[in-house]
Formats: structure tokens, C-alpha cells, sequence
């Protein structure tokens, strides 16, 4: 685990005013970026302005986005906060894209968020700002809420999702019984009026190192609203931050600044939820998470209550999540348009549904019980780490899948490879995973470094369903692509490997692994093969489309990729090859070859 650093105070230099760029003018160090993201808040957005201003670290530094609201927010700002900075959406980019907007206009040693629905209490930033100084290893600091009546709070922070939680929400124990041990995420009795690291701090007011936001990307941008602070703050934890709160930042709360009704904020709330689980837990929590949210949602809407019979009837949205950034629409810049990318479909999120989720469950109940039966250390996965006396036999063919995992030998050699190889473990990047194998998804979804988004036609594993053949991602969407025995399933494979070297962006490399004859020098592709059974004996699957050869890399390079071909198997030693097992003796293919494609960086 990373240990966070110290950021070391900026010099009086760099204090100096800074052309209402949404940093703290003439003041001492630290800087802070004061961020108010608003949506037809024009009754509360005067207060919550009014205060930060009274703030002394806080003026002239206070940025607001409005997301395109359609009362009388924006002409507010600007007849009474003419020193406050607005950028104007022309679309509702929901809460965490607009704070990445505005995040990435203002440079501040810290950036701090604040609902509009807020009215912050004395030198409340002030205060905030000199408890982060003084707890660097925090990351991301938080403060306490009242109510307009002067009672506590407890929205300020909570504990971090479980299943647990999710099955007193499930059972409708935390509702029965709320703020007890049945209710863990409220954190109990506590009034949030000690210092406490906590597992979440909610994005009403939150605060955060200028350097860690940086290092995490800022808020995940497929949370549109709900659930990205969650996000955030377990990926600082991941990296070895501890968040926290004071008690002495205190502001007075309205809530429901922007939701646009009772049943509506709740399936917000509830497609945050599940886009949380959906994208950080593995699939079996997740199947679990799911399934008691739509439990504890049906309880509550048989019994009446408020708000949720239109969440229940709403279901089908909130368990898909939210699309993801690139597949949701495009909001509008209020600079000029940029020109667009290639054409691509407009493709809705689709993720695992009830019934494959429930037959991925069997399949792990199957694996669970015939895993006594290869007890043994002749064997060992690289993926899952378990040890075995053989493995399972597939297609005929003995010691070929993990009992565990599944992985198969392509899957063994790709994880040490991306281990061995590559700082995928170290180093930020965005991943796309096409076709995801579940043995590699489950490794891939548990770096905090990784932005994951599996991609297929119709798998249940996928984030996105989608014909690659026409990616709905933009161009340079991606860092890294894994595509690993795909191409020869695929009708137009040279447009397919054009849309994949589109999303990768430059600088970027892209694993492209498929089966590649011995003896052949060119690619077979005979379109009188018609049949599963000619597929078979021609290209040795029934679901293949071509057999390919050597000149597999051109075809690569002339879709835009740089190739180099990795001999990565033969440098590894006899009897780990064979401890791991990573080739069949008997195999026709060249599947122990790793072809790299990159794209050129910029010149």
C-alpha cells in the first residue's frame, strides 16, 4: 500500500493573487479552489455565496458551474457575485463531471466542494484548511452539518458500503431500527462532533489535496450524480489515505437542493448505488448488493412509503447504473465545438442482468464444489494463486482450466505478462477490456490505479455492450486496450483493429493476442465456409471467421499500430511454464506469442 506524502506549503509567491482563476487571492498558503456546482438553485445559491465570501480564505476564490439550470440561478451570479467566477454548461453534466470542469480551470493546493443548499457557519474553510494542514495523510477532509432547526447532521460522512449494509438496507433492519449497529453505514450515535477518520466524506463539503485529486483523476465521470464522493474515497484509501472530519468546519444544510422530487432524487440515489457496486465490487458481492437493494426498495414500496413505489417501478434504470461517460450523450462545452470523432452508434449501458448473474452464481457454487477434488500442488494460477493437482479438462482436452478461476492457459500467460511486463500495477490508466475474460476482469477491477470498462456484444461481464467494429467511445478514450482472442470472431477484423487503435490514445499500447498458424504465411479467410463444422475443420474452431498467419502484425500496422511481437514464453523457465501450465503440448496455434500495438505519441 502507497504511503501518502506531504505537499510541502506553497511560497508566498505562489499566494500572490491569480486573476480570479478560483484561487485564493492575497492570502497565505495553503490555496484552496472553491467549487459550487448548482442546478436551478436560485433560492439557496445567494446564502450558500454569501457565506463562503465572509470567509476569509475564500475571497475571490470561489468558481460556480451551473448545469444549465432553468430558473434564475446564473442571472443571480452574476448581478450579485460579480467577483465569483461562472462557467455556464449548456447541459446538465450532473454533480462529479461538473466538478471535473471546473477542477481542471482552477489551481489551487487544495479544491474544495460545497452543495449550493449549504450556508457555511463562521471561518469555516478557514478552519477546514488548517486541520488538512495539520493531517496531510488524511487526503480528503470533511466537516459537520446542522440543520436549519440547529439539531445534528449526519450526512456529512459515512461508513464505506458492505454487504452487510446492504442486507440490514435489504431486511429493512436499518430503517426499523435506524443509527445501530443494523444501520452501519449512519456510523451509529455519533453527531460528528469529534475528529474522526471515516470511510466516506459526502461531496456536501468536501476538501481534497490538490496532488491526490490529480493522482485519482478527479471524480469518476460515469457517476453522474450520487455515489462519485463514495467512489473517491475509497480509491484514496486504496492508496493509503486515511479521510476524516472536524467538527469545527460546520455548515447549516437544507438538502433536496436539487433533486426534482421525492421519487426521482431516490432513484438517483439508488443508480449511484448501484453503479458503485457494479463498477468496485467483484460478482459475486455485486449480484448480492444488487439484489438486496431491489429488496429493501420492494419492502418499502408495498408498505407505502413516500417516494418509493416510483423507485420500485423505475427498477429496470436504477440496476443498470449509469451509462458511462463515453456512451452517455455528450454534453455541449460552452467554448466551440471540437470536431467530432469517427462515427459510432449510440449504444446504451447494458450490464449483467438477474438471470446471468444467477449463472454466474451456479458456476461459482460448481467451482466451489469440485475444487476438494483437484486438491494438490502439482499445479499453481497465477490468477487466483490456488495450487492443484491437475486442472479441469476443456473440450476434450485435459489440464486446461483452473478450477477456481476458469483461466485458461491465453489468460495465465496474459496476467504474468501485464505483471511482468508492463506497470499496469503502478501507474494511472484507463482500460479498455474487450471481450473480458472474468478470471482477468476480477484481477483488473481490484487495481485502484485502473479505470476498468469492459466492452462486448452481448456478454453479461461487459460495462458496455457494443459492436467493435464501431466503438462508441471517442477518440483517445483509453491508455491501455486488452484484446485477447477476439479478432478472429469478428466479420470486418481490419475495421475493428482501426476502431481500436481510434480509442487508444497516443502514447498508448494495446494488447492483441489471437491464434496464428505455424505453417502459414497469410491470413486464410474461405467464405464458402458457412457451417460450425467446416469452421472447424478449416480453422480449427466451429466459431472462428479466419485462421490467421504471419502476416497478422501487417494487419495490425496497417490499422494505425505500431507492432512488436513479445516472445515472452520462451524467456521463462521449463518448469515454470509447466507449473503454471502455459502450453499445450499439442496445440496448433501460436498463442504463446504477445503482440503489442502502440500508437505514436504526439511528434
Amino acid at each position: 500500500m502507497q504511503t501518502p506524502t506531504h505537499i510541502a506549503p506553497a511560497t508566498s509567491a505562489e499566494t500572490q493573487p491569480r486573476g480570479g482563476d478560483g484561487v485564493l487571492a492575497g492570502a497565505a498558503s495553503p490555496s484552496v479552489s472553491v467549487i459550487v456546482v448548482t442546478y436551478n438553485n436560485e433560492r439557496q445559491i445567494a446564502a450558500c455565496l454569501a457565506s463562503l465570501r465572509a470567509d476569509p480564505a475564500t475571497a475571490g476564490g470561489i468558481v460556480v458551474l451551473d448545469n444549465a439550470s432553468a430558473d434564475g440561478t446564473v442571472a443571480l451570479v452574476e448581478q450579485s457575485f460579480p467577483d465569483v467566477r461562472l462557467i455556464r454548461s449548456q447541459a446538465n453534466l450532473g454533480f462529479g463531471r461538473a466538478c471535473n470542469e471546473a477542477a481542471a480551470q482552477c489551481s489551487g493546493d487544495y479544491v474544495l466542494f460545497i452543495n449550493p443548499d449549504t450556508e457555511l457557519q463562521g471561518d469555516g474553510v478557514t478552519k477546514l484548511l488548517a486541520f488538512a494542514e495539520g493531517r496531510p495523510e488524511g487526503g480528503i477532509y470533511g466537516g459537520r452539518t446542522i440543520t436549519q432547526a440547529g439539531e445534528a447532521g449526519m450526512e456529512s460522512c459515512f461508513a464505506p458500503p458492505s454487504v452487510w449494509g446492504a442486507f440490514c438496507f435489504g431486511t429493512g433492519l436499518s430503517t426499523a431500527f435506524p443509527r445501530t449497529r443494523v444501520d452501519p453505514e449512519s456510523m451509529g450515535r455519533w453527531n460528528r462532533d469529534s475528529v474522526r477518520e471515516v470511510g466516506v466524506v459526502t461531496g456536501l463539503l468536501m476538501l481534497v489535496r490538490r496532488d491526490l485529486w490529480e493522482q485519482l483523476g478527479g471524480f469518476d465521470d460515469d457517476f453522474f450524480m450520487y455515489a462519485e464522493d463514495v467512489d473517491l474515497s475509497i480509491r484514496a484509501a486504496q492508496l493509503g489515505y486515511r479521510p476524516c472530519i472536524t467538527p469545527d468546519a460546520v455548515v447549516v444544510h437544507e438538502g433536496n437542493g436539487s433533486a426534482p422530487s421525492t421519487g426521482a432524487g431516490r432513484v438517483l440515489l439508488l443508480t449511484g448505488r448501484a453503479t458503485f457496486m457494479r463498477k468496485r465490487w467483484s460478482p459475486l458481492r455485486r449480484t448480492a448488493g444488487i439484489s438486496l437493494l431491489a429488496l429493501g426498495v420492494a419492502l418499502r414500496a408495498a408498505a407505502g412509503a413516500d417516494g418509493w413505489r416510483d423507485a420500485w417501478g423505475k427498477r429496470a434504470q436504477w440496476m443498470r447504473g449509469y451509462p458511462p461517460a463515453a456512451a452517455a450523450p455528450a454534453a455541449s462545452a460552452p467554448s466551440a465545438p471540437s470536431a467530432p470523432s469517427a462515427p459510432a452508434p449510440v449504444v446504451a449501458r447494458s450490464l449483467p442482468s438477474v438471470l446471468p448473474a444467477r449463472s454466474r452464481l451456479r458456476a461459482a457454487l460448481i467451482r466451489a464444489v469440485r475444487r476438494p477434488l483437484y486438491r494438490g500442488d502439482n499445479v499453481t494460477c497465477p490468477c487466483c494463486g490456488g495450487h492443484f493437482a491437475r486442472l479441469v479438462t476443456h473440450r476434450e482436452v485435459p489440464n486446461v482450466r483452473c478450477p477456481r478461476c476458469g483461466s485458461m492457459e491465453r489468460h495465465r500467460l496474459l496476467w504474468l505478462y501485464l505483471q511482468q511486463r508492463t506497470d499496469l500495477h503502478t501507474k494511472r490508466y484507463r482500460v479498455l477490456h474487450m471481450a473480458p475474460e472474468v478470471s482477468i476482469q476480477r484481477l483488473l477491477r481490484r487495481l485502484p490505479n485502473v479505470d476498468y470498462v469492459g466492452a462486448d456484444l452481448e456478454s453479461s461481464l461487459a460495462d458496455v455492450h457494443c459492436d467493435i467494429q464501431a466503438l462508441p467511445f471517442e477518440d483517445g478514450r483509453f491508455d491501455v486496450v486488452i484484446c485477447n482472442h477476439v479478432l478472429e470472431h469478428i466479420p470486418d477484423d481490419r475495421r475493428a483493429m482501426s476502431e481500436l487503435a481510434r480509442v487508444l490514445a497516443p502514447g498508448g499500447w494495446a494488447v492483441l493476442m489471437c491464434p496464428v498458424a505455424r505453417d502459414r504465411a497469410t491470413t486464410l479467410s474461405d467464405p464458402s465456409v458457412r457451417t460450425p463444422q467446416d469452421a472447424m475443420r478449416v480453422y480449427g474452431q466451429e466459431d472462428h471467421v479466419r485462421l490467421y498467419g504471419a502476416d497478422y502484425r501487417e494487419r495490425l500496422e496497417e490499422a494505425g499500430f505500431e507492432v512488436s511481437i513479445d516472445r515472452f514464453l520462451d524467456e521463462l523457465a521449463p518448469e515454470v511454464v509447466d507449473r503454471y501450465r502455459l502450453r499445450r503440448s499439442d496445440d496448433l496455434f501460436e498463442d504463446d506469442d504477445v503482440y503489442i500495438g502502440r500508437v505514436g505519441g504526439p511528434a
